[in-house]
């Protein structure tokens, strides 16, 4: 969810992330942040330095086919999916 959050809502911070349509609960969430964190560089928000936003980094992006091979798949498949057309 957060890589395709990134990838196709362009969504950078915890806040953004939170409130995806999926509802992920904060401590869920945090732990999916850690997880990533070889795919993700986590850099402070320049408005906020409290705040911080998550970008992919090279091997984060090399998941961008396969996302998008997903969503195609999944928007043949099931009519009532939200994932855009590719």
């Amino acid at each position: 969810m957060i890589v395709r959050d990134i990838v196709y809502f362009e969504k950078k911070t915890f806040g953004e992330f939170l409130s995806s349509d999926e509802r992920m609960a904060t401590n869920i969430l945090t732990n999916r942040l850690t997880l990533l964190e070889k795919n993700l560089i986590k850099k402070s928000y320049d408005l906020d330095r409290r705040k911080d936003t998550y970008e992919l980094t090279e091997k984060g992006l090399d998941l961008i086919p396969i996302l998008l091979e997903l969503a195609q798949w999944g928007a043949q498949n099931d009519r009532k999916t939200k994932a855009p057309p590719v």
